[in-house]
């Protein structure tokens, strides 16, 4: 019981140590703001990615704009009217957790603009002014695979955008019957139906199994005898009993 309550105890005592921060990623130029965070095991830092195309990847002191090995990476987060989201847990305090962005799709690269940051970063007396220098002053800029689960901290899940929740998604959607190219062409409409119409029999037929152009005669029903069927047999009774009124003398008026 007492081990049970110990257990409880750090576990709050760690929920209230957590420090909880938003960096935002490219808000005012190539920059992360703050630069430079302080937060205890388990702290969420929370990257809000509000314009151009950005990543978050970790690195080092001596080499800021190249990826760690084993350092985690968010991939890059093009920002399309939502801003992305990416939560990293701290899982170790004592050691600092550097990061930079890896964009160098059109010159200048990032990191050497100074876009790099750290979690704790002065926790080992380190000068952060010196970590900005590195990065300004590299000669080699990499971009890094994504990964979720780094050194000293972690993700669960890929960036997502605030508007929608899901990684991956976006709020647009094609209207209910069109197919959309995934090259981005225009929706191509499925829902007319076609020449013949869905689901219908073959153009000129009226739902027989008659070749196409013909016109089906309903069939006449054999228990019903036809007009001339009617009149043969009247003049056969009429003859019989003109027959027998003959051979007994009977004159039938």
């Amino acid at each position: 019981m007492r081990s049970t309550s110990v257990a409880s105890i750090l576990a709050l005592a760690s929920v209230a140590l957590a420090q909880d921060q938003t960096v935002m990623v490219g808000q005012g130029g190539l920059m992360f703001t703050p630069q430079f965070v302080n937060a205890a095991k388990g702290s969420v830092i929370t990257f809000q990615f509000v314009a151009a195309n950005h990543s978050v990847a970790e690195s080092s002191f001596a080499t800021p704009c190249e990826p760690l090995e084993g350092g985690f990476d968010s991939g890059f987060v093009p920002f399309t009217g939502e801003p992305g989201v990416w939560n990293l847990t701290v899982t170790d305090d004592t050691t600092p957790i550097w990061f930079y962005c890896p964009q160098q799709a059109k010159a200048p690269a990032h990191c050497t603009q100074g876009m790099v940051g750290a979690i704790n970063g002065a926790v080992t007396g380190k000068d952060l002014s010196a970590f900005v220098t590195n990065a300004k002053t590299a000669t080699t800029i990499v971009e890094p695979s994504t990964v979720l689960s780094g050194v000293g901290a972690f993700a669960t899940l890929e960036p997502t955008t605030i508007a929608t929740g899901s990684a991956g998604t976006s709020d647009t959607q094609a209207p209910s019957g069109t197919a959309t190219d995934p090259y981005g062409a225009a929706p191509t409409d499925t829902s007319a139906a076609s020449d013949t119409g869905a689901g219908s029999a073959p153009s000129g037929t009226a739902g027989s199994g008659s070749p196409s152009g013909a016109a089906t005669t309903p069939a006449t029903s054999p228990s019903t005898p036809s007009a001339t069927g009617n009149a043969a047999g009247t003049t056969q009774v009429n003859g019989l009993y003109a027959l027998l009124a003959a051979a007994f003398g009977v004159v039938i008026l």
